[in-house]
């Protein structure tokens, strides 16, 4: 602090206590005393206090400052009127540890005035701190008499003013009466000498000012003369007075003697870098509401040169840490097992986690490397697919194989290609798209993205402008523009020794070769809208708003009561539409079991459900017998549901109101803060609470091994469950212990 800031606050400190005033400003520097606690620390963990008893006592040389009293503590020092063991004010001990008491001249919470010792009955404060008002029965300087009540008629009229006054006679209560108005002749209105107080001016008394009041503060002094901004003395309104050194850019005080703070129009550059008055911090000014000169990253939008600015949350919202432009949002979260990637709004893709296989499909990274387990390592580069991508799609449990549907209507994959059978037997699974003969022989199991010259993918010669894809461990499917549906890859078709049509064509359960391509339709009698597709089963949703569903005719997963139909040749009957009580607008993402939203708003789930990704209060599956269709819906409380998905193990659903809801588990719920808690297994678990999230979700998806990220109403992004990846630190749970939700937010955007 300055010479000149010290003179100030020395200024300022006036009345009892003054030799402790400021401590907390000036002194700070001097003991290292602060108003929330005694001592700071030296950079070596010693407090002052202690460092300055060490190097007084024992023998070392004096350092000339010695230790004073502590204020705060306790204990009655040198210099303290009191010390309760605290720095709170109107408690009958000041935070400067002086005595607290009408007449000390600082007025106090219970007080309305306090003049020290200029308080008295006939005063404006009285002498026991409360304003002098007519009607109090103590005969003020603005008062004539004061009788005690305001009537009039009874000599002392209503104002508190003689009713005989006036009249040019000495008359009871009066000390002078000269008959007339003249407030200037040494005989006022009130028929009593003027006096300072009695809100009449008198300038013959020396008075320019007299407003009958007790406040120091308010323009006129209690002297009765106007405050002179400049002469030096803090008067009346004025908070501060350097005389001649007001404003002068040094000086804290301002030419019209308040003390300076940002948005007056007064530069004190020591303090400030700009202060544009009354336009500082309007968008417009490049002076923010702290006083700095914008830069991008203040969290101060100027609005002609950036397009927003978040602050610290620049990186974490749609906005440039760099320019505070607005960039591309995320649309869509998508988690695998060892990676997860985002598709934005302008069509790119960032994937991060690990890039075994060139899962991550970024050019020139090696495939050890992991991006998002570092600090700085977020936002990741941008993944190369070769053209603007409106969808990702992975698998759940296998490698991390991708696949992107792209805006034109095609698909690329990359990642993981490799499959195996029961026994072990690894080959090529197909996903990826064909490969010939030659190069299966120069290369049995081919990833893509891992090699030079791989990215961006080949685009899968499908024959269909896609709309919408699914992906399961080691195969997939695709939507066309018309209906159609056609998969690709290999699944396992003898589940239970039951040869199963898993695939959609059959007894043929591998497509992966160049001959192979493209897939023919499926077979299934609906045009088709969207579609969920698994190792074991496939289910569609149709024009109609019905779901069907082929594969393994295993608990329950097709909605069929019963054994369904094996695989035969190289084609499927149309299977029947699953009793779901209604119309269907939404299947969710799922393993082995589907959920579904149905028209009315309610959610109804089938299938497999040994983790309770049902909802139903137990683990038993729900659609493998005969009474179970079409089944309940699930008790998830009032609220409209917006958006229903199912994972595994953990099912979650996302509410009109913004809140959102997950059961189901391996050993766990996560969201919930309860490491062995699973919500929805047992009676009377559901609806489960909401999870404990810091803003409104706008949109949700699920993951393998209990993930869920949702985008909030800002865009920025949120995730939680198993190994989470892209929080600057290795793969770790989150939401399964206290206090680590909400959860923290994900730095994608650059």
């Amino acid at each position: 602090m300055t010479l000149r800031m010290r003179t100030l606050f020395a200024t300022l400190c006036v009345g009892p206590g003054a030799a402790s005033c400021g401590d907390d400003l000036a002194g700070a520097e001097v003991s290292g005393e602060t108003d929330s606690g005694p001592q700071a620390e030296s950079s070596t963990g010693t407090s002052t206090s202690d460092s300055t008893s060490d190097s007084t006592s024992g023998g070392g040389e004096s350092t000339g400052v010695e230790a004073g009293p502590e204020c705060g503590n306790g204990f009655l020092e040198a210099d303290e009127d009191c010390d309760d063991g605290n720095r709170v004010d109107d408690d009958g001990c000041s935070k400067f540890c002086v005595s607290e008491f009408c007449g000390d001249g600082v007025t106090q919470v219970n007080e309305a005035c306090d003049l020290g010792p200029d308080n008295a009955d006939d005063s404006t404060c009285t002498s026991s701190c409360q304003k002098n008002i007519c009607g109090d029965g103590l005969r003020g300087p603005a008062e004539g008499c004061d009788d005690g009540n305001t009537d009039n008629d009874d000599g002392c009229g209503a104002d508190c003013t003689l009713e005989t006054c006036g009249n040019g006679e000495l008359e009871t209560g009066e000390v002078c009466d000269d008959g007339n108005r003249d407030e200037d002749d040494g005989c006022t209105s009130l028929c009593a000498p003027p006096v300072c107080g009695d809100g009449v001016v008198s300038p013959a008394e020396g008075e320019n000012c007299d407003d009958g009041n007790p406040d120091n503060d308010d323009g006129c002094p209690n002297d009765c003369t106007e405050a002179i901004c400049g002469d030096g003395e803090i008067e009346g309104a004025e908070t501060c007075d350097e005389a001649e050194l007001n404003g002068d850019g040094v000086s804290l005080c301002s030419d019209d003697c308040t003390l300076n703070v940002c948005g007056d129009g007064y530069l004190v550059p020591q303090l400030e870098a700009c202060d544009d008055g009354d336009a500082t911090g309007d968008g417009v000014s490049l002076c923010t509401p702290q006083c700095t000169l914008n830069v991008c990253g203040d969290g101060y939008q100027h609005l002609s040169t950036e397009a927003c600015d978040a602050g610290e949350d620049n990186g974490f919202v749609p906005c440039s840490t760099t320019t505070c432009a607005v960039v591309p949002e995320v649309t869509q979260v998508a988690y695998s097992q060892f990676s997860a990637c985002a598709v934005y709004s302008d069509g790119a893709v960032r994937c991060w986690g690990s890039n075994g296989s060139g899962r991550l499909a970024i050019v020139g990274l090696a495939e050890s490397e992991w991006i998002g387990d570092a600090p700085g390592e977020m936002p990741p580069p941008q993944a190369e697919l070769g053209g603007p991508v409106q969808s990702v799609a992975t698998g759940e449990y296998g490698g991390d194989s991708w696949c992107a549907l792209r805006f034109d209507g095609s698909v690329v994959c990359w990642g993981y290609g490799r499959a195996s059978t029961s026994i072990s037997v690894a080959f090529y699974s197909g996903l990826l798209g064909p490969f010939s003969d030659d190069q299966l022989a120069e290369d049995p199991i081919p990833n893509v993205g891992d090699d030079p010259g791989e990215l961006p993918p080949t685009p899968i010669p499908l024959g269909i402008v896609a709309t919408d894809i699914s992906v399961g461990d080691t195969s997939a499917c695709a939507v066309s523009n018309t209906g159609t549906l056609h998969c690709w890859g290999y699944t396992r078709s003898e589940i239970f020794d039951v040869p199963w049509p898993t695939l959609g064509y059959g007894t043929l359960t591998h497509r992966a070769t160049s001959s192979e391509f493209p897939p023919p339709p499926v077979n299934l009698g609906a045009e088709v809208v969207t579609v969920n597709h698994d190792s074991g089963r496939t289910c569609t949703l149709g024009e109609d708003g019905l779901v069907r569903c082929f594969g393994a005719s295993i608990s329950g997963i097709l909605g069929q009561a019963g054994m369904g139909p094996a695989a035969m040749g190289s084609d499927i009957s149309p299977p029947p539409p699953v009793e779901l009580g209604g119309t269907v607008v939404e299947i969710g993402t799922a393993r082995n079991s589907l959920c579904a939203r149905l028209e009315d708003g309610t959610g109804r789930c089938f299938g497999w459900n040994s983790h309770a990704t049902l909802g139903t209060g137990s683990e038993e599956h729900v659609g493998d017998q005969s009474d179970e269709m079409p089944p309940a819906p699930i008790d998830l409380g009032p609220t409209p549901i917006a958006k229903l998905v199912g994972g595994s193990p953990m099912a979650c659903a996302l509410f009109e109101n913004g809140a959102v809801r997950c059961w189901g588990g391996q050993a766990r719920t996560y969201g919930y803060e309860q490491p062995n808690e699973v919500y929805g297994d047992e009676p009377g678990e559901m609806p489960p609470p909401e999870i404990n999230l810091d803003a409104l979700a706008v949109d949700l998806f699920t993951g393998p091994r209990g993930r869920a990220c949702v985008i909030y109403e800002d865009r920025s992004v949120a995730c939680w469950g198993a190994n989470m990846l892209g929080l600057g630190v290795g793969g770790y749970h989150l939401g399964d212990n206290p206090g680590e939700m909400p959860p923290p937010r994900l730095r994608l955007y650059e």
